[in-house]
């Protein structure tokens, strides 16, 4: 049986966190963010699999028509086929192998998913425990460090006025020749002394700018989607019924020739992350939403 669709689920699911693979069920991301200890720990998660979430999201196929150039219906319809082999397999003990981890049938046939927890977010790649500071030792290394500063400043200042008065002190041998030297040479050692440090505030506008245009880019949108459908007219009916459950502000987002309708959406991912868990708890008919990400 070939796995290609599970590489797009692979791919796809990091992204919104909830897949479908219709005719199976849905995968589900469940993301447990970095709590303090006496260390922050970093973020956590799970992948969890409901054969019960069959409503097509459409995710996966707009996945495959974007990457192998096909139809919308050709596409899912390499997604039944697919399915229709993993089922088969599933029927013969097949214990089926992929990415995010295992699925087979249970004693009472029923379908199972054993994750692979071996597999890295991402996201967290890389991040490790931070250790927390007292906040009295924080401050006290601040007072420390201000006092250093404020000494070395001192001593420079001292350092400058015991060279001018040395200067004025001792006598020249030729003044007339040399007044222009020692007055140079006088700016100069204070010049010296003095703990100036300026920075150019073109060089931080520029960091600014290239930032803010980084920024820009790559932004994304994230929307709460309750539902999704393939044609318009369908969508905007969806809508409605939507509207009409106490969601005034729902609307349809477009993408790819599937059309999607959200109940609230977020330039942040965490903030929408924790609001669609907090509306999945209050809203049980809506207990399948998931997050959807589109590139401003």
């Amino acid at each position: 049986m070939k796995n290609d669709i599970f590489k797009y689920l692979e791919y796809s699911l990091f992204v919104h966190n909830y897949v479908v693979i219709p005719g199976l069920g849905g995968f589900i991301i469940n993301l447990d963010s970095a709590y303090p200890c006496v260390n922050i720990e970093s973020p956590k998660f799970k992948v969890a699999f409901n054969p019960e979430l069959n409503h097509d999201d459409g995710i996966l196929v707009s996945y495959i028509v974007k990457d192998e150039k096909l139809s919308y219906n050709a596409a899912s319809q390499r997604i039944k086929d697919f399915v229709k082999e993993l089922k088969r397999d599933l029927q013969n003990d097949v214990v089926v192998s992929f990415g995010f981890g295992r699925i087979f049938l249970d004693k009472e046939r029923n379908i199972s998913f054993i994750e692979n927890q071996s597999i890295a977010h991402p996201l967290f790649y890389g991040l490790t425990s931070v250790k927390l500071q007292y906040l009295t030792d924080i401050r006290g290394a601040s007072v420390k460090e201000a006092k250093h500063v404020l000494l070395r400043n001192v001593m420079g200042g001292v350092a400058a006025v015991a060279a001018a008065v040395f200067l004025f002190a001792v006598p020249s041998i030729n003044i007339s020749n040399n007044k222009n030297n020692q007055e140079a040479g006088f700016i100069h050692t204070l010049t010296n002394s003095l703990p100036l440090n300026i920075k150019s505030d073109s060089s931080l506008l520029d960091i600014k700018e290239e930032i803010q245009l980084e920024n820009k880019i790559f932004a994304r949108t994230y929307y709460i989607v309750v539902g999704g459908e393939d044609s318009k007219s369908r969508a905007e009916h969806l809508l409605e019924k939507v509207q009409l459950s106490g969601f005034n502000k729902a609307a349809i987002v477009e993408s790819e020739e599937r059309y999607r309708v959200y109940v609230a959406s977020f330039t942040d991912k965490m903030e929408g992350e924790s609001f669609l868990e907090t509306f999945r708890k209050e809203n049980p008919k809506y207990e399948s939403a998931w997050l959807y990400s589109k590139r401003n």
